[in-house]
């Protein structure tokens, strides 16, 4: 029997520097289609210039899009990086002028939704447009101004999850909002009997326990491999202290230490350093894999958890727990490793081969520290998506 759809119409704005995150952004619309509660009755169709409009005429470009697509969307998402565009007849870029549009909408009426990011990844010194860095930052500023929350991301993987995340809680919020018969299945009909149209090979879909499960496989394996290297620091630091007591041994012995057993002591310290080097690089790939299937865990069981009441899901407020301890220990992880590379740094540029191996320490530390505060972050914005869910902070 038919059932009845909501559309979810989500408006992308940005200039052309960032078109691998517009085709994520297909990317994940396209799998929460597949993925999404049917019960939530909501589908969502992604609106970007390239599918909603046609060739034409106008005043410029940008007014021949705006006329096109207008502005029946209900989700407006920005997304930037190292170019904000070029000026129209009405505003500094096209994406500018997209946006106020949308924000002048929100004012009057609360929709859309507006979510904004920022690629916060490094530049090649041939790509840097100091204008344009300058009107980003003079855009960034001005949505502080207006009350808007951007969020920043560092690579395609981590937008791909945090819109993923957000998304969700859009359609969530819709699907709130909506009366009960707007998708609701006809009365005596099993929602378990349901089946999907025929849309390829069969695959079991993952329930809410399978992924309470699978997230804390995963995130288990992760804090084992965090604590291992954490472990590794801990080492290499012991180490490092024994070396300078064995050169202050060395000094006192004989007044002086010669240079030979000098640079035999400190390039022991460059080797103990390339070892610890050696077992970063190792662990960190699982460090990596483990929180992001886990994280990936998460988003289902946000995404699953609007077939049950709070009161039947006790498992639900065990893993926001779990996810709020491995946030805590993220965050020390970062702040330890952050003051032990201080340690490395402050090490004296004694011989080449110790020279090298602080520089090579420190550009892991600088990974590892980049890892914990993207998942840190990706944790925080799971747990706030759970506590709006449950209303339960």
């Amino acid at each position: 029997m038919p059932r009845t759809e909501t559309l979810l119409r989500v408006f992308v704005a940005s200039p052309r520097d960032v078109a691998e995150e517009r085709e994520q952004l297909q990317t994940v619309v396209t799998e929460l289609n597949l993925t999404l509660p049917p019960m939530t009755g909501i589908r969502i169709e992604l609106v970007r210039w390239e599918t909603h409009a046609t060739p034409g005429t106008g005043a410029d470009a940008q007014d021949v899009i705006n006329t096109q697509i207008g502005d029946d969307y209900d989700v407006f998402v920005g997304i930037l990086w190292k170019r904000f565009g070029s000026a129209t007849g009405r505003a500094e870029s096209g994406t500018a002028e997209e946006f106020q549009r949308a924000y002048e909408r929100f004012s009057r009426s609360g929709v859309p939704a507006i979510m904004v990011y920022f690629k916060d990844a490094a530049l090649p010194p041939s790509e840097i447009d100091i204008d344009q860095l300058g009107l980003l930052r003079r855009f960034r500023s001005q949505l502080e101004e207006k009350g808007t929350l951007y969020w920043p991301f560092k690579d395609r993987d981590e937008f791909a999850k945090l819109l993923r995340l957000h998304l969700t809680r859009q359609v969530q919020k819709w699907a709130q909002k909506l009366p009960v018969t707007a998708h609701a299945l006809p009365k005596g009909v099993d929602p378990l009997a349901q089946t999907a149209p025929d849309s390829g090979p069969e695959h079991d879909e993952e329930g809410l326990f399978d992924l309470i499960l699978a997230c804390e496989e995963h995130v288990s394996r992760g804090s084992q491999a965090l604590q291992r290297m954490t472990e590794a620091s801990n080492g290499l630091g012991r180490m490092l202290a024994q070396r300078n007591t064995d050169i202050n041994a060395a000094k006192a012995s004989v007044g002086a230490v010669p240079a030979k057993e000098a640079a035999r002591l400190i390039n022991a310290a460059a080797q103990d350093m390339d070892d610890f080097v050696t077992r970063m690089r190792a662990e960190m790939p699982i460090v990596d894999e483990s929180f992001s299937k886990g994280f990936d865990a998460m988003v289902g069981i946000v995404e699953l958890s609007v077939d049950f009441e709070k009161p039947k899901q006790p498992a639900v407020e065990e893993t926001r727990k779990a996810m709020r301890d491995l946030r805590r220990i993220l965050l020390e992880s970062g702040e330890t490793t952050a003051a032990f590379r201080q340690t490395i740094a402050s090490i004296p540029r004694a011989t080449t081969r110790l020279n090298r191996a602080k520089r090579l320490t420190m550009s892991i530390l600088d990974e590892f520290n980049q890892i914990t505060a993207k998942f840190a972050g990706l944790v925080a914005e799971i747990d706030r998506s759970v506590g709006t869910l449950y209303q339960s902070d």
